[in-house]
Parts: C-alpha cells; sequence; structure tokens
C-alpha cells in the first residue's frame, strides 16, 4: 500500500489536534512560477541531518499561512526576498494543517499525495 502522505512522517504524526480543511486558501512562498515538489519539501527533508529546536513531526510539516499579509511579509525579510506567493486551496483529502507558532497565521501542514501542485496553486506575483 503506497504511503498516504507526500513525506515519510514519524509515528503518531500529523499531531492529533492536526485537522483538515475543505476549500481554504493558504499562502506559501515558492521559489519559481511554476512551483516544483522542492518547493513543498519539510525541512527535515531539506535538511535531513540537522536539529530543529521543534517536534520531529513539526519538522517533516510545510510552513502555511492563512493571511495574504502574513506571507507578505515574509517577503521583505532578506532570506524571502527572491520568493513568489503561491495561493493553495486545501480540501479534506489534502492533509491536516495545525496552528503553530506565536504567529497567528502559521499552520503547519502534512501534504498528502492527493495534493497535485499544477491543479492546485494560484501565483500572486
Amino acid at each position: 500500500m503506497p504511503d498516504k502522505y507526500f513525506e515519510k512522517l514519524p509515528e503518531d504524526c500529523p499531531d492529533a489536534d492536526a485537522q483538515p480543511v475543505n476549500n481554504i486558501k493558504f499562502y506559501r512562498l515558492v521559489s519559481a512560477k511554476p512551483a516544483l515538489d522542492e518547493d513543498f519539501y519539510s525541512e527535515r527533508k531539506v535538511w535531513p541531518h540537522r536539529k530543529f529546536n521543534v517536534s520531529e513531526c513539526q519538522a517533516c510539516s510545510l510552513s502555511i499561512y492563512n493571511d495574504l499579509s502574513a506571507a507578505t511579509e515574509l517577503t521583505m525579510l532578506p532570506k524571502f526576498k527572491s520568493k513568489l506567493i503561491a495561493e493553495i486551496t486545501l480540501t479534506l483529502t489534502n492533509g491536516p494543517v495545525k496552528q503553530t507558532f506565536k504567529n497567528i497565521h502559521h499552520h503547519s501542514w502534512w501534504r498528502e499525495n492527493s495534493f497535485e501542485l499544477k491543479n492546485n496553486i494560484n501565483y500572486l506575483q
């Protein structure tokens, strides 16, 4: 049986309080248009040996924002200045999300294989 998730997740992941959403828009920074799968890799996949100050489950999630202005603010930082903002609409089968960190607009998303880049992204820049 193929994995349900786009990346291998630790046991007991996603977090129990992560919830599926239906037809909700989120924003993610991407490197190019069209976005590549690499733009939707977790920090853990990008840096498999790095020590993170979050749970392993959190390290295996993707950062998304439920507010365009929060995503736009990130592009003002030197690290993200060259990034584009992609609007994605998540449905019940795309993987659960959970609000995380101090920024109330930041969410963690555990991407399921059903999320296809070409069919689910609008570019705002």
